[in-house]
């Protein structure tokens, strides 16, 4: 048995779940990427700001920033994880 959602062997609900499946995966990896990448700017703000400049931006891994950035990458961990379990789970 295949797991492609276009397979016509699988009942239209599993390919549903297929591809809510899928779309969990994306969302996730666009939530874990947009975190790091929020992070890095805000970094090199900060550097910029500085007055002595800065020769390369290196992420703040201060207690403040982990505070902030950590959830939001646990999240997309997360949602990596669920649709990964539920597009593997067999019914």
């Amino acid at each position: 048995m295949s797991d492609a959602p276009n397979d016509p062997t699988l009942p239209p609900k599993r390919r549903g779940r297929i591809i809510l499946a899928r779309m969990i995966v994306v969302f996730g990896v666009f939530v874990s990427l947009a975190t790091l990448l929020g992070w890095y700017l805000l970094s090199g703000f900060g550097c910029e700001m500085n007055t002595s400049g800065c020769r390369r931006v290196r992420l703040d891994m201060s207690r403040d920033s982990l505070s902030i950035f950590l959830p939001a990458l646990a999240v997309g961990a997360l949602l990596v994880a669920l649709g990964l379990r539920g597009s593997f789970k067999r019914r």
